[in-house]
Formats: C-alpha cells, sequence, structure tokens
C-alpha cells in the first residue's frame, strides 16, 4: 500500500513518467472526458450547450492532482474536442475559444492550490483536506461559469435576464463534478488501499442501504405523490446512515448513485427544463457536502480510535513486561491498576492489590509523592511483611482528574 501511495505521490508532484505511459494516460483521459460530454447533454441551456452535470470536471481536477500538472495539455485538447463536439465549429469573433482556455485554466489553478499551499493529500484521508477541496472548487467553479458564460455572452447569444441562471447552472454542473467524483478518483489512485476499503463494506447492508436510496429517489421523481421539491430530504436520511456506518468511501459512492439514479429519473421526466433542475441541483450540493463531511469526520474518529487502540495496546504491552512494579493511584488514593511486577512485589495477585488505599502498602507514599523525587522506604506486603522498596511517583497531567503513577522496586 505505501509503495502504491508513494508512487501516486511522485505522479502528483510532477515527477517523470515514462513517454508511452503518459500518453497513454491523457489520451485515456481525453476519451473519457469527452465521452462524459457528450453523455450528459440533458437539459443543456441551448443553443450555447451548458449542462447541468459536469462530471469531466472532477475527472479533469483529479487528473491534475494525481498525475501533476503537467498533463494540462490532455485537459486543453478533451476540453477543445468536447467543445467543438457539443457546439460545433465557433463563429467569428471565435469567443467561443475562450470555454476550453477557461476551463483548463481554472483546474490547473485550482490543482495548483491544492496541491502546493493547501498541501492536499492524494490518499483524501483528512477533514481538512474535504474542506480544501470544496472551498477551492467552490471559488475555482465558479470563476470557470462566469467566464465561460460571458465568453458565450460576448456573441450574444444570451439574453441578459438569462445570464445569472445560466452562470449558477454552469457552476452547479462543475462544483458537482468535483465534490462527487473527484474523492472517489483520489482515493483509486492508491487501487490497493481502494479496493482493501471496499472490501471492508459490508455487501448486504451496502446494498440495502442503496435500495433504500433508490427507493426514495423513485418516491420523489417517479411515484407523482408530492411536488418532489418537498420530499427531497428524505435522501438525507440514507445518505447519513450510510456515511455514518461505512465513512467517507461509502458516503461518496452512496452520492454517485444517488446522482446517477436523480439524472436518471429526472431526464425524460415532466419536470421543466428551466429553473427547476438548478434548484434540484443545488439541493444535490447539499446533499453531497453533507455526506462528504460527515463520512470524512466519521472515518477520521475512526482510524483515530484505531490509533488509540493500538497505542493502549503497545503500552499495556510494555507495563505488563516491565521489570518494575506499576501502580496507578487514583484521586482518592485507591490503586486503580498494577501490572504483574508490583503485584508479585507485594506478594499477591494483581486484583488482589487494584482496589486497594496505596497507602496500605506504602505507608510513606505521600512523603515521596509531594518531594517528586525516587526515595527508599518501607513496603507492605498484603501478608504484613515489610521489606525496603525504592519508590518513584510521577503525575499524568494531562487527565483530569490527575492521576499519579508510582514505579517501585524491591531492593
Amino acid at each position: 500500500m505505501h509503495s502504491t501511495y508513494a508512487a501516486a505521490e511522485v505522479r502528483a508532484s510532477g515527477g517523470v513518467l515514462p513517454t508511452r505511459r503518459s500518453f497513454v494516460i491523457g489520451a485515456l483521459f481525453v476519451m473519457t472526458y469527452v465521452a462524459l460530454a457528450l453523455a450528459t447533454r440533458y437539459y443543456m441551456v441551448r443553443p450555447f450547450g451548458i449542462t447541468s452535470w459536469n462530471p469531466n470536471a472532477g475527472f479533469a481536477l483529479a487528473l491534475l492532482l494525481v498525475f501533476g500538472p503537467r498533463f494540462w495539455p490532455a485537459l486543453a485538447i478533451a476540453s477543445c474536442i468536447a467543445n467543438l463536439a457539443i457546439r460545433g465549429v465557433p463563429a467569428m469573433p471565435y469567443t467561443q475559444l475562450l470555454l476550453p482556455v477557461a476551463i483548463t485554466a481554472g483546474y490547473y489553478t485550482m490543482a495548483q492550490l491544492l496541491r502546493g499551499p493547501l498541501g492536499l493529500r492524494i490518499a483524501f484521508d483528512r477533514l481538512r483536506d474535504a474542506i480544501s477541496l470544496v472551498l477551492v472548487a467552490a471559488v475555482g467553479t465558479l470563476l470557470v461559469a462566469v467566464v465561460s458564460v460571458f465568453a458565450i455572452r460576448m456573441n450574444n447569444q444570451i439574453a441578459p435576464d438569462d445570464l445569472w441562471h445560466t452562470i449558477m447552472r454552469s457552476w452547479t454542473g462543475h462544483l458537482l463534478g468535483v465534490i462527487i467524483n473527484t474523492p472517489i478518483l483520489l482515493m483509486l489512485a492508491d487501487r490497493r488501499r481502494f479496493m482493501q476499503l471496499v472490501r471492508q463494506l459490508p455487501r448486504v447492508e451496502f446494498g440495502i442501504q442503496l435500495g433504500v436510496v433508490a427507493f426514495a429517489l423513485w418516491l420523489i421523481f417517479a411515484s407523482g405523490w408530492a411536488n418532489p421539491y418537498k420530499q427531497f430530504y428524505l435522501l438525507f436520511l440514507p445518505l447519513i446512515w450510510i456515511a455514518m456506518r461505512h465513512g467517507v468511501l461509502g458516503a461518496t459512492l452512496a452520492t454517485a448513485f444517488t446522482q446517477l439514479g436523480f439524472i436518471a429519473l429526472v431526464v425524460g421526466s415532466s419536470l421543466d427544463r428551466g429553473m427547476s433542475i438548478t434548484e434540484f441541483q443545488m439541493i444535490m450540493v447539499a446533499l453531497a457536502l453533507t455526506g462528504l463531511f460527515l463520512g470524512m469526520v466519521v472515518s477520521e474518529n475512526r482510524r483515530a480510535h484505531s490509533a488509540l487502540n493500538t497505542s493502549e495496546a503497545q503500552l499495556r504491552a510494555v507495563v505488563s513486561t516491565a521489570p518494575d512494579g506499576i501502580i496507578t493511584v487514583g484521586e482518592n488514593g485507591l490503586i486503580a491498576a498494577a501490572n504483574p511486577a508490583a503485584a508479585g512485589i507485594f506478594g499477591c495477585r494483581v486484583d488482589e492489590l487494584v482496589g486497594r488505599r496505596v497507602h496500605e502498602v506504602l505507608p510513606d507514599y505521600q512523603r515521596v509523592a509531594a518531594s517528586g523525587d525516587a526515595c527508599e522506604l518501607t513496603g507492605v506486603r498484603v501478608d504484613g511483611s515489610r521489606f525496603p522498596v525504592e519508590l518513584s511517583v510521577g503525575v499524568t497531567e494531562s487527565q483530569n482528574p490527575a492521576m499519579q503513577i508510582a514505579i517501585t522496586r524491591d531492593i
């Protein structure tokens, strides 16, 4: 896993890739980008081809993040081909050519910011990475949308009343493409780690949860029993369930599934081709952000809990095998924990030592604790026999209430 991650890091930092492999990656990206652009031409604002969903935006940003900014020519070529395929050969004064320029420059700048000053990790395993991606994408895609729409406006193809509506539709399309697809593609950069995470998903449970999402989509858009605007909140319930159970991977996969289902049900439906689709897409943005952030918080907490358990297990192993006696004393003077060596020193089992007052086995304990130095004093075994012991006491100030750690040695 580490080798794959390291390779991804080299690619993302602009490391050297073989020329043939770079060409293959670029060619595959161009074909995928153009295919996605052609496949998502539904509900375009005609005649200038602004679409409500733009998954190729997520692919574009992921390409530049994973393989480095030197792949910007692939994005430029792909956006030019897609522009020609959707809008045809531009007429004079050729302002339509500004669209590929705006897309390439915008996504190149976003990738540079994320990989540079903001320090986004390809593994996409931190909440700060999710926040950075969303903030940069929100601003960057808005600028791309504004420049693109105004470039089209220069040919008088957009009425003034439709200008901001068109910008909103373009922005939500690009933004959703990034926040839904880029996280999945970033996690896919380390295929071994991604497949390990996928294998950890309980298939039956996850399948049932996706089935609930599908049912909610049908209930909202296809059943016809209520206004879809008023029922969209139903999609948040299964998504929150999935995010809480499966973390960021489950949440991002469920959001992508929801978006595909949304497109499948809305395309060809009776919904109008005006502002309603844009409004639905804005709700999809809120849904995607909820899943992304909640899933990332759950994943981070699980990793922290796992790391804490590992650290505690290592500490228990060290304490249990230490030759010196280690006793944890609570605020009330009761022994809260002890290792086997301490039990052996005082001639009893560990469970017999825990719960006793420390002064029963170490009468001068308080004096040593107050001095802060290691001292020799008399200890008392559970059978009443006395023996010389060396004692030092420390305090765990990070805990509330504070605990005292006593190190004893039979001398």
